[in-house]
C-alpha cells in the first residue's frame, strides 16, 4: 500500500513540475511555493518541485525580445542602449 502511494505521488509530482515548466510564469511560482510546504504535502511532491527553484529552462533571446515588445510596446533596441545576450543572473518575480 505504501509503495502504491509513493509511486502515485512521484508520478504526480513529475507531471506537476513538467506542466509548470511548460506553462511558465505563475505556474512556476506556484510550484516554488508548494516546494516549501514540507510536512503539508507529501515529500515526493515537495522534493520534485524543489527543482523549480533553481533548475529552470533558460528563455531564448527571441522570447525575451518578444516579451519586451509586448510589455513595453517597443523593440528592445528602441528602449535599451545595449542588450547583452549572455545572462548575468536570473531572478523570479514573486
Amino acid at each position: 500500500q505504501d509503495k502504491l502511494w509513493h509511486d502515485s505521488f512521484v508520478l504526480t509530482a513529475v507531471e506537476m513540475r513538467k506542466h509548470a515548466e511548460e506553462a511558465k510564469g505563475c505556474f512556476i511560482k506556484a510550484g516554488q511555493v508548494m516546494s516549501t510546504m514540507v510536512g503539508v504535502l507529501p515529500d515526493e511532491i515537495t522534493s520534485e518541485l524543489m527543482s523549480l527553484t533553481d533548475h529552470l529552462p533558460v528563455s531564448t533571446p527571441e522570447e525575451v525580445f518578444r516579451m519586451i515588445r509586448k510589455d513595453l510596446g517597443h523593440a528592445p533596441r528602441d528602449v535599451f542602449s545595449s542588450f547583452d545576450l549572455e545572462p548575468v543572473a536570473s531572478a523570479s518575480i514573486a
